[in-house]
């Protein structure tokens, strides 16, 4: 092999370790990154559509500005059931969605190897 010949796979060489270097550290590092702020854009949505924030800042306050203590005691237990029980469960089910789409994001090249070996081997 020439010197010519080898400075070009040299040079090719170096260019597929880069950009394999490249592919992993945006799909491990950059794109998880973008998908929590992702997720965290929507849940400050999601609260603003469920009214969360606006519970708890009226909790004390009367139910339908109903100004008499059967106003202030359906009103304090409605919205703490509402906060800490529909809080609670979608905070949950967020957590866990988010858990399974970072968890299919990272699974997803390794199965695309594990594929790629058994229809090379044909195991």
């Amino acid at each position: 092999m020439d010197a010519k010949n080898f400075q070009v796979s040299q040079f090719l060489l170096d260019e597929i370790r880069h950009s394999l270097i490249d592919f992993f550290t945006d799909w491990f590092l950059a794109y998880p990154k973008k998908i929590l702020k992702g997720l965290i854009l929507n849940f400050k949505e999601f609260d603003k559509s469920l009214g969360l924030q606006a519970m708890a800042k009226n909790w004390l306050n009367p139910l339908y500005q109903d100004y008499n203590i059967w106003g202030y005691i359906i009103g304090v237990t409605i919205r703490t059931v509402y906060i800490f029980i529909g809080g609670a469960s979608f905070f949950a089910i967020y957590v866990i969605v988010g858990f399974l789409i970072l968890a299919l994001w990272y699974a997803f090249p390794i199965l695309i190897f594990i594929l790629f070996f058994r229809n090379l081997f044909g195991i």
